[in-house]
């Protein structure tokens, strides 16, 4: 049999794609050559593959885009093993990631277990995946930094279904961001800062028809590097966990096949086949059959784990009080929990659930009314996008008030909100606790801004509110006295510390208010 995997076009060679590598028996040379000349003559072989379509005869055809990240590290690679797709990664990260292994998943959604670390014996473990369902990653953001050695520092994943033709979300699903590296003591007092930081950020996604099915990269007391393997549909197609059925209509009976609406891709291919009278249609549609029969034994045990949480909610305490469907529902859904809307339903058909709300969605209404209350939370809300982001926003800004410091409470909060439900928590939370831990600081700034024209222009540089919010807190150590500011002429140890404990945005807007101010005399 022969396997051959590919990468996408190289611009350094003529070719449409390079051969990275064949296995073959001892008889296999001329084919060798046969591939080369059709690959060399008739580039539209290998092409965009059609919805629900795939790679015939065992071809294996991936593509391994380009490396992010910095210079240094020893190659490694990681591909997933066959009809199985890259559903995340387990990072070991501090300051940086140390180190990455992969998580595939097969076609029935269960995660493999036998990739071993690539990297440094560093760091505290972290886990980025996929949701249930959306579970295979489509891209990911790199971003790299440091000052004598560049090493990856944030990964975002991008997540979508495991089939051909997917769209990249606008918004990642799994997002490590440690902090941004700090310039060292400068040399000279006035200067802004010591070492140089080098930054290198982008993004890939894979090539249409494909999705991830590794990673690859650079590794050694870091990760220097990483990019993804992608690969396309096998002829046994790749199947996601189905869509979580309570979310939206409580518990699905048990039957022989999907309901309404919930079909494996590969039947699309099937009923087009046979519209066209294809000699292919039998076969797909067998394999169409296949795939319904798993889709429904998965939604059967779904339903069986359902069923069994709900025994445990309702399980008496140590106290022997029998517990009410309602305040199993209740926790449930505070919890989030994937038996909360079948309990939820049984609640309300016994008259109860008039006030059954989760805790997310008892919270909202406050985050909003704060934020009406509040200029600059009220710009920063009404950038986030209606729906879900903004809902989750409204969560975050309640859920964390006055706090100044993460903590199991809003974590628990934010692990019961759908993917963009999390990105809008997590920006509110991350703009309340900087403010909250520099509340005098971001006042004096601010009200300088509203002072002078200039430092107001400088500000709103970037439309990020929470880069406005780092300007502000830098302004009041760097800026004009006669406005408040301490007037500080150089960086130390105090203002690093203080720009290292903000978020990204908010470090980005220090930095530029911290280099505005000093190019300025007072």
């Amino acid at each position: 049999m022969l396997k051959i995997a590919f990468t996408s076009p190289c611009p350094r060679s003529s070719l449409p794609v390079r051969i990275i590598h064949a296995f073959l028996d001892s008889r296999s040379t001329p084919v060798v050559i046969w591939i080369f000349i059709a690959l060399h003559s008739a580039p539209s072989m290998i092409g965009q593959i059609p919805a629900g379509g795939y790679i015939p005869n065992g071809v294996d055809v991936k593509s391994y885009l380009p490396l992010l990240g910095g210079p240094g590290g020893g190659e490694f690679k990681a591909p997933c093993g066959p009809n199985e797709y890259l559903t995340g990664v387990v990072l070991r990260a501090g300051d940086d990631v140390d180190a990455i292994q992969p998580e595939c998943a097969n076609a029935a959604g269960a995660i493999s277990g036998n990739h071993p670390w690539f990297g440094g014996p560093g760091g505290s473990p972290v886990q980025l995946r996929c949701p249930p369902r959306t579970p295979a990653v489509l891209g990911l953001d790199v971003v790299a930094e440091g000052a004598d050695t560049v090493v990856v520092n944030n990964v975002r994943l991008y997540c979508g279904l495991p089939v051909s033709n997917q769209t990249l979300p606008a918004n990642p699903a799994a997002v490590f961001d440690g902090p941004s590296a700090v310039a060292s003591k400068p040399a000279f007092p006035g200067d802004v800062g010591g070492s140089l930081i080098s930054t290198n950020q982008d993004r890939q996604v894979c090539p249409p028809g494909q999705f991830a099915t590794g990673v690859y990269g650079r590794s050694g007391v870091w990760l220097d590097a990483m990019g993804l393997i992608c690969g396309a549909p096998s002829p046994a197609p790749l199947h996601p966990p189905s869509p979580n059925p309570v979310a939206s209509i409580g518990r699905v009976h048990d039957s022989p096949s999907p309901p309404a609406g919930v079909e494996a891709p590969i039947c699309v291919s099937a009923r087009s086949a046979r519209a066209r009278n294809s000699p292919a249609a039998k076969t797909l549609e067998t394999q169409c059959n296949a795939a319904n029969a798993q889709i429904a034994g998965r939604l059967a045990a779904q339903n069986a784990q359902i069923s069994a949480n709900e025994k445990v909610d309702l399980t008496p305490g140590a106290s022997g009080v029998p517990v009410s469907v309602c305040d199993a529902a209740q926790s449930a859904l505070n919890r989030g929990a994937p038996e909360a809307a079948d309990l939820s339903a049984k609640c309300r058909a016994n008259g109860g659930g008039q006030n059954l709300l989760s805790e997310a969605d008892q919270l909202a209404p406050a985050g909003a009314a704060l934020a009406a209350d509040d200029p600059l939370v009220s710009a920063l809300r009404d950038r986030q996008p209606e729906g879900p982001v903004r809902h989750g926003f409204d969560v975050g800004i309640a859920a964390t008030s006055k706090d100044t410091q993460w903590g199991p409470g809003k974590q628990r909060i934010l692990d019961s909100l759908p993917p963009a439900g999390q990105e809008g928590f997590k920006v509110a939370s991350s703009f309340a606790m900087d403010r909250n831990r520099n509340p005098e600081l971001a006042a004096i700034g601010a009200s300088m801004a509203a002072s002078d024209p200039a430092v107001a222009s400088a500000r709103t540089a970037d439309p990020d509110v929470r880069y406005w919010l780092g300007f502000d807190i830098a302004s009041a150590l760097f800026g004009d006295p006669a406005l408040g500011s301490e007037g500080s002429k150089s960086t130390g140890p105090g203002s690093q510390r203080i720009q290292a404990g903000l978020s990204l945005p908010a470090q980005r807007g220090f930095i530029a208010s911290t280099k505005f101010h000093l190019a300025r005399s007072y």
